[in-house]
C-alpha cells in the first residue's frame, strides 16, 4: 500500500470517530480547530469535501507548511570543532635558573640548567628583580589564556615568560 493510501486511511479512521460522536445540543454550534500533518494533499482535500457534504464542517482553511530541509553538517566540520574546543594539556616544568640578566627594557632573561632560555614578557621593577649572583629553583606552568608563568621559590610574584631559545 502506498504512503498516500496509508495516510488517507488513518485520516478517515479519525474522521469516522468524530462522526460517531453524539450531538449534544443543536442550539449552539461548536467550533474546533484541527491541525493535521498529512503526506498526501489530495487525500486531505478529498476528506474535507466529504465532511462538508455531510455537514460536519462548514468552513475550512488549509495552510500548507513548507517542508523543513535539514542541513547535516559535514563530518569534517564536526572534527574541526572538536579540535578547537579541546583544551591543551597543562604544562609543568621544574627548572633551575643558572644565569639571570636583565635587558635594556627591564625584562629578565633566564637560562635554565638544561640550556633553555626564557624571557619575561612584562618589565620588572628594580625592587622586584632577581639577584643575578644567585641560583633559583622554580616551576614553569602554562597559563589559562596561553603563555607561560614562572613561579620562583622564595619570590611572591609570578613572572610571565616566553621561551626564546630551546637547545
Amino acid at each position: 500500500m502506498s504512503i498516500a493510501g496509508r495516510s488517507f486511511r488513518r485520516f478517515c479512521v479519525a474522521l469516522v470517530a468524530v462522526l460517531a460522536m453524539p450531538v449534544w445540543s443543536q442550539a449552539e454550534p461548536e467550533q474546533a480547530t484541527l491541525t493535521l500533518e498529512v503526506v498526501d494533499r489530495a487525500a486531505l482535500e478529498a476528506a474535507l469535501v466529504e465532511l462538508k457534504s455531510r455537514g460536519v464542517v462548514r468552513s475550512s482553511k488549509i495552510e500548507y507548511a513548507a517542508t523543513p530541509t535539514r542541513i547535516v553538517p559535514a563530518p569534517t566540520d564536526r572534527l574541526v570543532a572538536e579540535r578547537v574546543l579541546k583544551k591543551p594539556d597543562p604544562i609543568r616544568i621544574e627548572v633551575e635558573l643558572t644565569a639571570i640578566r636583565y635587558d635594556a627594557d627591564g625584562k629578565g632573561v633566564f637560562t635554565t640548567a638544561n640550556g633553555t632560555v626564557w624571557r619575561e614578557t612584562v618589565s620588572s621593577p628594580m625592587r622586584a628583580r632577581l639577584d643575578a649572583r644567585r641560583a633559583y629553583r622554580g616551576v614553569i606552568t602554562s597559563g589559562l589564556m596561553g603563555g607561560f608563568r614562572l613561579n620562583v621559590e622564595g619570590v611572591v610574584r609570578e613572572l610571565k615568560v616566553e621561551p626564546i631559545r630551546i637547545p
